[in-house]
């Protein structure tokens, strides 16, 4: 046997796969019939593959052994390449590195309550269009034929009216709609904040459960490696069945809470995908957060869009408008008509071309204008109570968010600090180990503790930056400037 061949005998592949193209080929591998792939802690690899995650590339380690002895060892290196080489590239091709910046971009084009928000400033100002055209002339006509017991009678009636005087009411309606037109581009305004908020919230959320998962997992094998160990001391009588009940019962949880935590993150990416209306064929891999440092909160310098304080003035300027619409049905309305009429009759013809002025006025309506009028000075009353209200409710909340902000951030800082000093701990103990002072478990102990206060790190960092979207939000729609924090 020479050293190749020794050497191909039993490799050890570290390799990521991800999406429908890896399965097949990872497939074909199986059932080749020219290798012998052994996964650890694997029962049914056939299963495994049919439950792959298409969001999200999968790290594996697999051992591959050639099972037919006609193989010759360059033969073998030279099939394996190529394999790992079709791997690489169906992993190039299925997996993309998503940005924050690129799920905000994709969720402004694609998100479905936008293209709602969008439409809704398309009708107000159709509503606007309508209410300038109202100034215009109008053109009618009318017929009517009858018969009567006399003689059979046909006319026809064109008539143009030109509005003159209608106490005001032509120009509030055109105010108003464009007052109703700016509403629903602050509605636009405030929908885009808030799906760019939405977008941030599950980008975070994302990565904090990625790492949750990655530390499930390696307790959940820590677990049953102390399940494993007591097994071993039962049946040696060194340990009672009770100690090792209570192994396999923390094992059975960590297993769950795994479970639970993949499936979550799974909701997470599919939630990211409507959001954004990014390609679900494509798997997904979410950038690094960034670092977080003191000075990492909301800049002073980017005011937002008022959206928020926007909308509640103009909502005022619709009902001053209103109210103003309610006030000209007490005022005579006043036109300009030019007519022209042609009567038929049996055994005469009549044509007519009229033009002047035609007023209506309404002398008595039993109280309708005047109550009228009451509920719209009620309704312009409760809307500027009404933004008072909200203002002041959203800078409370603004408030209680930089507070937040702060205590996420130092909590940011112990949870550092912490790392530290679990990064020390299990260098000692890897070094201990190798010397043999040390057991695997004492040592696998104070790994998990390191990703324990990893997972902390990166659980802080995302509370932060979550906080840190919200303010910037609150902050945008009322136009508040807010001190770094």
């Amino acid at each position: 046997m020479t050293k190749m061949e020794a050497a191909m005998r039993k490799l050890k592949v570290n390799m990521v796969w991800g999406g429908n193209r890896n399965k097949q080929w990872m497939m074909n591998l199986l059932h080749s019939g020219f290798f012998l792939m052994n996964f650890p802690n694997c029962k049914n690899v056939n299963k495994l593959f049919e439950d792959l995650n298409q969001k999200t590339g999968n790290p594996f380690e697999v051992t591959i052994r050639p099972i037919r002895k006609s193989i010759r060892a360059r033969k073998f290196a030279s099939i394996l390449s190529l394999l790992l080489m079709l791997a690489t590239q169906a992993h190039a091709e299925t997996t993309a590195i998503l940005t924050l910046d690129k799920c905000v971009e994709s969720a402004l084009e694609h998100n479905p309550s936008l293209g709602i928000s969008n439409l809704h400033f398309q009708q107000a100002g159709f509503r606007k269009n309508a209410a300038k055209d109202a100034m215009f002339p109008t053109l009618s006509s009318s017929t009517y034929a009858a018969l009567s017991t006399e003689q059979p009678v046909l006319t026809f009636d064109v008539k143009a009216m030109q509005p003159l005087f209608l106490g005001g009411e032509l120009l509030a309606r055109k105010r108003k709609s464009e007052a109703q037109e700016n509403i629903a581009a602050s509605e636009t305004d405030l929908k885009k904040a808030d799906v760019v908020y939405a977008v941030k919230r599950v980008f975070y959320e994302i990565k904090k459960t990625e790492v949750e998962v990655k530390l499930l997992e390696e307790e959940f094998i820590h677990a049953k490696k102390l399940r494993d160990a007591e097994q071993q001391l039962m049946e040696k009588d060194y340990q009672t069945q009770s100690v090792l009940l209570k192994r396999v019962a923390e094992a059975a949880e960590k297993e769950k809470a795994l479970i639970e935590r993949e499936q979550n993150l799974q909701y997470l990416y599919d939630l990211l995908i409507q959001l954004t209306g990014l390609d679900p064929q494509i798997s997904y891999v979410l950038e690094d957060l960034p670092e977080v440092t003191p000075g990492a909160g909301p800049s002073s310098t980017n005011k937002g869009n008022d959206g928020l304080l926007k909308k509640l003035d103009r909502e005022i300027a619709v009902a001053e408008q209103d109210l103003k619409i309610a006030k000209s049905k007490r005022w005579p309305k006043v036109f300009l008509v030019s007519r022209y009429r042609r009567e038929k009759e049996s055994f005469y013809e009549k044509n007519a071309l009229e033009a002047g002025v035609m007023a209506q006025f309404n002398i008595w309506d039993f109280g309708v204008t005047s109550n009228e009028i009451r509920e719209k000075r009620s309704i312009l009353a409760e809307q500027e109570l009404k933004k008072t209200s909200e203002i002041e409710t959203e800078k409370l909340e603004l408030k209680k968010a930089l507070d937040v902000l702060s205590v996420k951030l130092k909590a940011v800082s112990i949870s550092q600090q912490t790392l530290k000093v679990a990064e020390e701990n299990f260098k000692n103990a890897k070094a201990k180990h190798m010397q043999g002072d040390v057991s695997d478990l004492a040592m696998n102990e104070a790994k998990i503790q390191m990703l324990q206060a990893q997972a902390e790190v990166t659980k802080a960092a995302c509370d932060y930056w979550i906080v840190k979207a919200e303010a910037q939000r609150i902050a945008g729609a009322i136009g508040a400037e807010i001190e770094n924090g």
